[in-house]
């Protein structure tokens, strides 16, 4: 701890009017000033360390707001977002980009397009492809219940086909958010070699994510990946503690 008398008595010019060795009532009114405002100001701005260290910062909302961090799970996990995001610097290596998953409390690994005996990956192998093509939709047009078409364009409340579907593929190339179906893998072998993946330790195993945290995954990629890639996630959901065995009764008396 500074003892800030000390220093104000450095400060001092070296005369005998302005001595602070004997107690009397100049020493006594700077050190009034060294223990009532110099040493509480230090403190408060000591604290400021302390609201920056993702372990003992109290201002966690007001952080991740400012580095766009979701608020998702447990309060150890998002201190080590936090950190993760302090940590974060240039660079898009291989082992950087995994880092950073990792950092945040993802149990991934990056893997990418080349097979151990030098060939080029093919995407189709693991990626579930998009269903892309014409739809018919909501409005029936006979007394059958099975049987629908688009509505007119001009009826208001009623749908029109778009002229895609859109199921849920699991490789990430953009999140335009706007319905459309994404774009369908290549088939071009040169292509393929802008394609990278993220899953379990050993290629072609799923890393365990969680569906309420999916979205949290998509928005780092999108964020240190770099734009030209295609990313296949290869992905499962962890196992369910189960609460209840087969001996269970849904009958209470």
């Amino acid at each position: 701890m500074t003892d800030f008398l000390r220093v104000i008595q450095h400060l001092l010019p070296r005369t005998r009017t302005w001595s602070l060795v004997v107690e009397r009532p100049l020493r006594q009114l700077f050190a009034g000033v060294a223990d009532g405002l110099l040493a509480p100001a230090r403190a408060v701005i000591d604290s400021v360390w302390a609201t920056l260290d993702p372990d003992t910062t109290s201002e966690l909302a007001e952080w991740e707001n400012q580095f766009g961090l979701w608020e998702t799970g447990t309060t150890a996990a998002r201190r080590a977002a936090y950190e993760a995001a302090w940590d974060a610097s240039t660079g898009q290596s291989p082992r950087y980009l995994q880092d950073r998953l990792q950092a945040a409390g993802f149990g991934v690994y990056y893997h990418g397009w080349r097979e151990g005996d030098g060939s080029v990956r093919d995407p189709r192998d693991y990626a579930d492809a998009a269903l892309i093509g014409a739809v018919q939709c909501y409005a029936p047009a006979t007394a059958d219940p099975e049987c629908v078409v688009c509505g007119a364009a001009d009826e208001l409340g009623t749908p029109v086909c778009d002229g895609s579907v859109v199921n849920d593929v699991n490789y990430l190339v953009n999140e335009p958010l706007d319905g459309r179906a994404p774009p369908g893998i290549p088939d071009s072998e040169y292509r393929w070699r802008y394609f990278c993946y993220v899953g379990g330790e050993t290629f072609g195993t799923e890393a365990e994510v969680a569906l309420d945290r999916r979205v949290e995954l998509k928005r780092l990629i999108l964020k240190y990946f770099p734009a030209h890639l295609w990313v296949v996630l290869l992905l499962s959901e962890p196992p369910y503690t189960q609460v209840f065995d087969d001996e269970f009764s849904d009958v209470f008396g």
